[in-house]
């Protein structure tokens, strides 16, 4: 995981790199253009900027080494993880198979639950 989540709601990116399973997390004043981005850059992988609608660009989903696969909120209340949403940006959203691939990289310390057809389901 890239960053400790915070308390209260928060933007995240579900992202592959090198195939490997990753979680970017911001807090909710980020857009996910910026999260992506910021995390291509850390790890310096190139993308290709595209469009993303009214002169907003914004890195691709897939790239060389990278490839976005889910988007969206992730609510932190205590030990409780609540993933929902997408984004408007990218038209995506939360990748179920994903998380639970990450399920590791949280750690045992969270019960996660994500949005499914209006129900939250623990995953």
């Amino acid at each position: 995981m890239e960053r400790k989540i915070k308390e209260g709601l928060n933007e995240v990116v579900q992202l592959y790199i090198d195939e490997k399973p990753r979680l970017a997390i911001n807090d909710i004043s980020t857009y996910h253009k910026f999260i992506l981005e910021r995390i291509l850059n850390e790890d310096k992988l190139k993308f290709e900027s595209v469009n993303l609608g009214y002169d907003w660009n914004g890195p691709a989903l897939k790239g060389e080494r990278y490839r976005v696969v889910g988007m969206g909120l992730v609510l932190r209340s205590g030990n409780s993880l609540f993933f929902s949403g997408g984004s408007e940006d990218y038209k995506i959203g939360i990748n179920q198979e994903h998380l639970k691939e990450c399920k590791e990289l949280l750690g045992d310390n969270f019960s996660i639950f994500i949005s499914s057809d209006n129900y939250l389901v623990p995953l």
